[in-house]
């Protein structure tokens, strides 16, 4: 059976569980009762959303499984008990059957599955409960607005998001990429990882934290960063060693005490830069 087919009979044996009704429950009272939505629907609805307006999505959520017709106020009322943790778990219980027991479906590089961590800025329905959690200021007429920072790591052969993070609008992506990398550990049981990352996302401390961890990485660099270093290089593939430099380091004591600690001991960060051109004459490092 190929996991398509094993995930979505799994899925329905899950969702139809009476285990799962315990991880749905933001109260012991919540879904004690035989109400004509209960959590399982509420699970299914929302795995079923297509985009459409709330009450188009009802009326065909309704029609499909030959339910008792329901107003949308109801539908929201009772959604309000869910937990959306529910869903975390079925994705992460879901991830795990696909790498541990799929492996001759799982693509990889060298044995390597290739995950890129990236994240954007976006907005969100502007109500109030969302300014009061995710507020910014409108650069247009300082009124606040409801905005998010948005931030993914995605398998790219297999075609899956693995980890999702949502946070305020300006929260700092390397340390949601750090959070994605803790996140994700789990897969690392079955195959080994390489996190690739774009140039907002290096720094001497993402650095350490990555090499301290052993995680495998590939960060794309700005040429302007480790000049230094990089002027040293006699080929395109080389390890080098990033030395202490005062104003590297002279804000990591307030904010990164280990690694300024490390740098203050005489110790060097070691990484391998790469350079290739390509076709158009450009060169990344």
């Amino acid at each position: 059976m190929k996991y398509l087919m094993y995930n979505m009979n799994e899925l329905k044996i899950k969702i139809n569980s009476d285990s799962l009704v315990e991880k749905c429950r933001k109260n012991k009272k919540d879904f004690t009762r035989n109400r004509k939505l209960q959590a399982k629907d509420l699970i299914l609805f929302t795995l079923n959303n297509r985009g459409k307006t709330l009450k188009m999505e009802l009326y065909d959520y309704i029609k499909e499984f030959n339910l008792e017709e329901v107003s949308s106020p109801a539908l929201l009322k009772q959604r309000e008990k869910l937990d959306e943790n529910v869903f975390k778990d079925l994705t992460k219980e879901s991830l795990i059957d696909f790498y541990s027991k799929f492996q001759n479906e799982v693509k990889t590089i060298k044995n390597y599955l290739l995950f890129a961590i990236d994240g954007s800025t976006c907005e969100v329905p502007n109500t109030p409960q969302t300014r009061k959690r995710y507020k910014s200021l409108n650069s247009t007429n300082d009124t606040r607005v409801a905005r998010i920072k948005l931030s993914n790591c995605y398998d790219v052969l297999n075609n899956y998001i693995v980890d999702t993070e949502i946070e305020e609008y300006n929260h700092q992506e390397l340390e949601l990429a750090l959070r994605h990398i803790k996140n994700t550990k789990y897969i690392k049981e079955y195959n080994p990882i390489i996190n690739v990352m774009d140039r907002g996302y290096f720094s001497i401390t993402q650095l350490y934290y990555l090499l301290k961890q052993k995680e495998n990485f590939v960060i794309r660099l700005n040429r302007q960063l480790l000049k230094k270093e990089q002027s040293k290089m006699t080929s395109d593939d080389e390890i080098v060693e990033i030395e202490y430099e005062y104003n590297r380091v002279k804000n990591f004591k307030d904010k990164h005490e280990e690694v300024y600690q490390y740098y203050e001991s005489g110790k060097t960060i070691s990484i391998r830069i790469v350079n290739i051109t390509l076709d158009t004459g450009e060169i990344e490092t």
